[in-house]
């Protein structure tokens, strides 16, 4: 099994905002938040990665959310774990993380740079879309 990182439940609460990207789906949720919901409902993997399951989107989304919470979470592991995190949003998490894989539909160029950090490209899932013209 795959060890799923204890953080704080204000850190697991997806995106509120209403909005959807890419404008096409019919779901609110993203990637971060499927990938969460598949991994603790069928975790039969495994990995000397650990999972940090923060919702990034759910809190960049939020402007009053607190983030000395997600600072003092990220300090909690990074020194003493291998990790690994999923993040939809265009840049990364935008948090100083380190020793961590990023599995990331936006790149993490807003992201601080670290030695020990990387990012590994994934497509942006969309539902079908309805509007594509034909020829």
């Amino acid at each position: 099994m795959i060890e799923i990182l204890d953080v704080h439940n204000d850190l697991l609460k997806p995106s509120t905002n209403g909005s959807t990207f890419p404008p096409q789906n019919n779901d609110q949720h993203t990637i971060e938040y499927y990938f969460y919901q598949h991994l603790i409902s069928e975790n039969k993997y495994k990995s000397n990665l650990s999972y940090l399951p923060i919702q990034w989107e759910g809190i960049l989304d939020n402007p009053s959310f607190d983030k000395t919470l997600v600072n003092n979470e990220l300090k909690k592991y990074q020194h003493k774990n291998k990790m690994f995190t999923v993040s939809r949003l265009t840049g990364g998490p935008r948090f100083d993380i380190n020793n961590c894989i990023i599995f990331t539909t936006g790149g993490i160029f807003d992201t601080p740079p670290n030695d020990n950090l990387s990012h590994i490209p994934l497509p942006l899932i969309a539902d079908k879309y309805l509007d594509v013209p034909i020829n």
